[in-house]
């Protein structure tokens, strides 16, 4: 979901250490990038679920299929990510996840 933007490997070579001059600009084609030139934006739908509280909150493979159906009822749609996140309760684990997806047609 990045825009492509890297920093130069060149550049962190020559200074000898991994990672970009701290307040350098990013690098794009071997030229640096002013402000926010060439980034894109976009939306995009998303959902986040989770079995419900309790007795069997930290079924991840019951939680696989209850995102599946809810996915599947949505219709034709590009699933773009998949971010899973855990929670630590008092009642143990509680997994979710987040799904990322456009229209079909987008």
């Amino acid at each position: 979901m990045a825009t492509g933007v890297s920093t130069s490997g060149r550049a962190s070579a020559q200074r000898g250490r991994s990672g970009p001059k701290a307040g350098a600009s990013p690098v794009h084609d071997g030229r640096r990038l002013r402000d926010h030139e060439h980034m894109e934006s976009w939306t995009i739908k998303h959902f986040s679920q989770a079995n419900p509280a309790g007795t069997g909150q930290d079924d991840v493979p019951a939680l696989l299929r209850r995102v599946a159906d809810s996915i599947e009822s949505l219709g034709l749609i590009k699933v773009q990510d998949l971010v899973m996140h855990t929670e630590i309760t008092a009642g143990g684990d509680w997994p979710s996840l987040t799904v990322y997806f456009h229209d079909a047609e987008d």
